[in-house]
């Protein structure tokens, strides 16, 4: 193994968030990165193929890590209670917490409190491709 005391977090959240959000990254990258500005816009069937793919090789990749190296959460879970998600993550890797972060970490979300995440709204027939194609990991993840 390259690193041997590596530890892996892999942040898991729902598709209906995650290509409608992936898709958005594309086009801002796309369209800051082509010089001549002939680009065309990612499709969400490309995105959810680059996602499908990715989970696909964490599902493999993953199993051969020891247990005690691999963490999975969900992002939902770290938004709705950080501190506490924070807490569940260092005791999983035997890690000391130090009780300033806490602290500090309520104090960051106290000042970001007003941030606004953005918000996209996915068709009925997005949603049954997304589905279609990434129902083996909603399964895994209990996400419908």
């Amino acid at each position: 193994m390259l690193f041997p005391k590596a530890r892996f977090i892999h942040m898991v959240r729902h598709p209906y968030d995650v290509v409608p959000s992936t898709l958005n990254m594309w086009k801002i990258v796309l369209h800051q990165n082509t010089l001549n500005g002939n680009g065309s816009d990612p499709c969400i069937d490309d995105v959810i193929k680059g996602i499908d793919k990715v989970l696909a090789t964490i599902q493999q990749d993953s199993a051969f890590l020891p247990k005690e190296r691999y963490y999975e959460m969900k992002f939902e879970d770290l938004e709705a209670d950080p501190v506490n998600e924070l807490k569940k993550l260092y005791s999983y890797f035997t890690m000391p917490l130090e009780e300033s972060l806490g602290r500090d970490l309520e104090s960051f979300l106290n000042r970001h409190k007003c941030y606004k995440k953005n918000e996209f709204q996915l068709t009925k027939e997005e949603k049954e491709l997304i589905q279609r194609q990434l129902f083996p990991y909603m399964r895994i993840y209990n996400y419908k």
